[in-house]
């Protein structure tokens, strides 16, 4: 995928199963520019917003929840959902808590529904972030938490993975209000390694990802659900690793905070 003209590199953050996919093209100061592609023909995309987009996510109808950058005037962080029927960025608000004043947009579903945080100050000694879902504008709390988290990726279910996060474990929301610690949910994790970064969940619940083992090595694994009556999978082995740059590829796409 060949960069915009004038710009150093390109990558595609997001692809549609219908063969649409959204480029963010970068200049070698790191300024982005976001076009669709399809069939050899790339549209640079205007969001109609005062600073550039530093992250956006697509779903098939090419919906796009994306994030604004910060700026000396304006510090906070700021999400948006953009439609290209209209050519419109419309602002996502945070939860009505009015300590609440960043957003950050981390996916958007094929239903359209756009997942992110809604959270306080960086800088506040009652340091909180709510884990939601904004359903055709407004924010709905998924889960209320005091724990530092980085990445979320969802599925076209609504169900919810916290990852990313500084006690080093992941988290399944699979309904509002109920966070599950995943490795208790999954049988057969080996010793001595945590399920740290969860890559993305399909609508199946099967989740993908690196574990990390206390030496720092990346490990890929898969977790795939069990109906009732299927047995135990056994003792998982652990193989070679990856280098920690594979395992945090996905980190150009969701912003840490």
């Amino acid at each position: 995928m060949p960069a915009l003209p004038g710009q150093a590199f390109a990558n595609i953050v997001s692809l549609g199963d219908n063969g649409l996919a959204l480029v963010q093209s970068s200049t070698s100061s790191f300024v982005d520019t976001f076009a669709y592609f399809r069939a050899g023909t790339e549209s640079v995309i205007d969001f109609g917003l005062p600073e550039p987009a530093v992250s956006a996510f697509m779903n098939n109808a090419g919906l796009i929840g994306l994030n604004k950058q910060a700026t000396s005037h304006d510090r906070f962080l700021h999400g948006y959902l953009f439609d290209p029927r209209t050519g419109t960025s419309t602002q996502l608000p945070p939860s009505s808590d009015p300590t609440d004043l960043n957003v950050l947009v981390e996916g958007i579903n094929a239903g359209g529904d756009v997942l992110g945080y809604s959270f306080t100050d960086f800088f506040s000694p009652a340091y909180h972030e709510r884990v939601g879902i904004w359903k055709n504008g407004v924010f709905q709390t998924y889960f209320f938490e005091t724990l530092n988290t980085n990445i979320l990726v969802f599925n076209d279910r609504d169900e919810i993975v916290i990852t990313e996060t500084e006690d080093g474990e992941s988290y399944l929301v699979p309904t509002p209000g109920t966070r599950l610690d995943l490795a208790g949910l999954t049988s057969n994790v080996p010793a001595g390694v945590q399920l740290s970064l969860v890559t993305g969940i399909d609508n199946a619940g099967n989740i993908a990802g690196f574990a990390v083992d206390l030496d720092g090595n990346f490990f890929p694994f898969l977790l795939v659900t069990l109906g009732n009556g299927n047995p135990d999978p056994g003792p998982a082995r652990v193989r070679a690793g990856v280098p920690a740059s594979i395992a945090h590829a996905s980190d150009k796409t969701h912003p840490h905070k």
